[in-house]
């Protein structure tokens, strides 16, 4: 019998807050009403942190996530809104990206390393 390969999927663990986030997008089985007043789809876009399971950002875009849309669900991650200065535990390690279209390429820090993790930094 021929020994099995290791899968492409594997155990992530992360011992403290901030030290790895997650960022996956998904379509919504739901139809909203959009700015112009059309109605449409949208998808929801979050940020997990892994050792807490908490959500550090979300974001609803209408007509699909572009890159831009997920480097700013990072800023808003990294960077607190005012009121929001509480949630925020630390910058943290590095960001995992699926290696979907909006998180690809070079210029999204999570996407520059192909779906492993990449420093914030």
């Amino acid at each position: 019998m021929r020994p099995v390969p290791a899968g492409p999927f594997g155990v992530t663990v992360a011992s403290r807050p901030g030290e790895l986030v997650q960022i996956d997008t998904t379509p919504l089985d739901v139809m909203a009403v959009l700015d112009d007043g059309v109605v449409g789809r949208v998808e929801l876009t979050i940020a997990l942190d892994l050792a807490t399971r908490s959500i550090c950002a979300a974001m609803l875009r209408p007509h699909g996530t572009k890159a831009v849309d997920a480097s700013l669900l990072l800023a808003r991650t990294l960077v607190p809104e005012p009121d929001e200065a509480w949630l925020v535990a630390g910058a943290g390690d590095g960001a995992l990206a699926d290696p979907a279209r909006p998180f690809a390429g070079a210029g999204h820090p999570a996407g520059a390393g192909g779906g492993q993790a990449a420093p914030l930094v």
